[in-house]
């Protein structure tokens, strides 16, 4: 009896919103327009699409940087790595230096 209940409410939900739904696709957001301003919502669209455009030229200049000061960072991780390294090697000769010359490791 639930079930059958269930089933004739949603139905009749399906139904009032087929013959009761008078907003128009794109409309429901701009309360401020009415179906006569389509006009004017085409070209508020036109001038978004513009901004928009104008700030993905942007980032794909930026892109371009981001991708020098990438190669930039890794040329300098390896050279922080290298000089690393040698000064591990340095310090490494200079206590077997010290080792050879008598002085002791305090």
């Amino acid at each position: 009896m639930l079930i059958y209940l269930l089933i004739i409410f949603f139905v009749y939900l399906i139904v009032y919103q087929f013959l009761h739904n008078s907003t128009k696709e794109g409309l429901n957001n701009y309360s401020k327009y009415n179906n006569k301003d389509a006009s004017a919502l085409s070209h508020k669209n036109a001038g978004n699409i513009q901004v928009l455009d104008g700030k993905v030229e942007k980032l794909e200049k930026l892109k371009e940087q981001v991708d020098k000061n990438t190669q930039h960072i890794e040329q300098l991780t390896k050279q922080v790595s290298e000089n690393t390294k040698h000064q591990q090697a340095a310090a490494v000769h200079a206590v077997a230096a010290k080792k050879r010359l008598g002085g002791n490791s305090s």
